[in-house]
This record gives C-alpha cells, structure tokens and sequence, in this order.
C-alpha cells in the first residue's frame, strides 16, 4: 500500500476531477465511506497545498496504522477547519470591544478639551470684569461645565468596567474553546491535538513512558449491537483509562478504538501494574443491552507498553512506535493481554 501511496504523491498539473478520483480511489482501497469530511481530506491530501496535512497523513502510512473516520475528522478539524483556525467570532467581538474603547476614549478627550476650553475662556472674562452680575454668570457657567465633563468622565469609567466584564467573559469563552478543541467530545480524553500541546508544555530534558490500548474486536461489537452500544463502551473503557491518572498523565484518544497514555519518569513495574489493573477492570464491566435486557459478552483490550531508552536521545515519536509493536504482538498472541517492548 506504501508504493500504491508514493505513486500517488501530487502533482500541481492535476486537474479537479483527477484530485477527485484520486481521493474516492484511495477511500475505496480503504474501505472508508466518501463522507464529505472524509472526501475533502484526501482531496487535500493530493493537492499541492495542503503539505501539512500530507506528511501528517503520511507519517500514519508508513507505520502502518489503521486509518478511520475518526482519524480523518481530526486532520480535517487540524487542517481544514477554517472555524476552528481563525475564530471569526471571538476575533469579532474583540474587535468590536476595541473599537468602542477607543470611540469613548476619544469622547472623554474631547470633553476635558471643551472643559479646558471653557475654564480658559471664562476666566479672561472673569479677569476683564467687575460686575457682580456678571461674575456670577462666569462661575455659573464654570459650575455646569464641570458637571458636564463629571457625567462624561463617569460614563467613560462606567464603559471601561463594562468592557473589562466583556474581556473576560471573552478569555472564559476563548479557554473553553481551546479545550474543546484539545478534546475528544465522545470520551472526554484528549485528542491528538490535545497530545500536541500537552508534549510542548514539557520541558525538553522530559522522558517519557507509552500505553496503547485498542478494544479487542470492536468492529464486531458495533456490528453486533451497533454504533450507539459502541460509543457507550468507549466512554466506559477511556473513564476506566483515565480513572486514576495524575495532573502529570495524560490519557488519550489516538484512533477509533485505540487510546494512548503517557507518563513521565515512571518505572516498569508502576506501568505493568496500571495497564494490568485498567485491562482487568474493563474485562469485568458487565454490560446489558437494552433491547434484550441481555446480558453482553465481556468487553477486552490488549495494550503495549514502551518505555524510553535512557541511552538514547529518543522522539516521542519512535516511543509510541514501540509501544505500538508491543500492541501488536498483544493482539497477534490472543489479545486481551499486555506486551511490553523490550
């Protein structure tokens, strides 16, 4: 399949129904349905200008991994999405805050000016005069200008707490945003997106330690009792995933059945000992399907663990690659088992 993809790399004098063909070619070789999310990725993938979502899509080639709908959302929602990238909304109604604090800054400025305007003006009246009458009248109207320039001074104070209460209800909005974006909404886990940033948060000296799970025969189980009984299952199996795990863990949605976890500086045994306790936990599950008030064969995973050379200077790239070859050798000796990379 990698030569069949390295023949199809694109090309810039391809034309739209060529890109088309191409893209529902490759999905049909794939057995994936021609959704339009799924059809526009691959449509980028063989045009020239999408080199980023290339090498993503790419990279999943060359390991060999399994490709899913799933996995196509999330590189449509990485590199596609325009709502996503550009938040026209939220950039909106900052602009909009901005553009309101500037007018009233510009009204508070032009009513001291006529404020000071005016103090200038009565007071050479006031110096050029006598008359009690008329000094009064100056003052009078010294006294209404300086009322004038309060309210205005107090608006412009009120505008500015209005704004401040805006702005932060924005940045609430903005932060929860970003976390939907970091999140897959079905489990709650992160997403790989969400993997991205939690490994650029980490100092670079970081070592880490790599869990994959995949639910044995899931596609079986979706066909079986179909997919609203499948989404249950990946709920309960990421909440058993991520039950225990600290601030400094991160539990993951890698694919369609597959979750990651990743753990810094931890040993061996702490990682057997955890994979063993989730695979023993989500065995016992007892599940009962609605529609029959039946009882559910025990749900299974098989897992793969690796752990980071420490002589090596390693990406966490090549980590997961190893743990994924102990995931293999799971399923391929009977699954429902742990494997550790050696």
């Amino acid at each position: 399949m990698w030569q069949e993809m390295e023949k199809l790399r694109p090309q810039k004098t391809l034309t739209a129904k060529e890109l088309s063909e191409k893209a529902i070619d490759w999905l049909a070789q794939n057995e994936l349905p021609p959704t339009p999310i799924n059809y526009a990725v691959l449509y980028a993938y063989f045009h020239p200008d999408y080199p980023d979502l290339r090498n993503e899509l790419s990279q999943w080639q060359e390991k060999n991994r399994k490709f899913d709908s799933f996995l196509l959302s999330d590189l449509y929602k990485s590199h596609l999405d325009e709502n996503q990238k550009n938040q026209p909304e939220s950039i909106f109604i900052l602009n909009q805050l901005i553009s309101n604090l500037q007018t009233e800054c510009e009204k508070s400025e032009s009513s001291v000016l006529d404020y000071q305007s005016t103090l200038t003006a009565q007071s050479q009246k006031l110096n050029a005069l006598s008359d009690e009458t008329q000094t009064k009248k100056i003052v009078d109207t010294i006294i209404d200008a300086t009322k004038t320039v309060k309210t205005k001074q107090s608006e412009f104070i009120d505008t500015i707490h209005s704004s401040h209460d805006q702005v932060a209800q924005l940045k609430k909005q903005l932060q929860q945003a970003e976390q939907q974006a970091l999140t897959d909404p079905l489990t709650g886990l992160a997403n790989r997106r969400g993997l991205r940033k939690f490994l650029s948060d980490q100092s670079s000296d970081s070592s880490y330690s790599i869990v994959i799970f995949d639910i044995d025969h899931f596609k079986r189980l979706n066909d079986s009792y179909g997919h609203s009984v499948g989404d249950i299952v990946l709920s309960k199996v990421a909440k058993l995933i991520s039950k225990d795990l600290s601030n400094s863990q991160l539990a993951v949605r890698y694919g369609g059945e597959e979750f990651l976890v990743i753990f810094p500086d931890v040993s061996k045994k702490q990682l057997f000992i955890y994979a063993e306790t989730v695979r023993e936990n989500i065995e016992e599950m007892k599940l009962i399907y609605g529609k029959t008030q039946q009882r559910m064969p025990p749900i299974t995973l098989s897992g793969g663990i690796a752990m980071a050379d420490k002589n090596k200077d390693e990406a966490i790239n090549d980590i997961i690659d190893k743990a994924d070859k102990a995931l293999y050798e799971a399923k391929s000796s009977g699954r429902n088992r742990i494997c550790l990379n050696s």
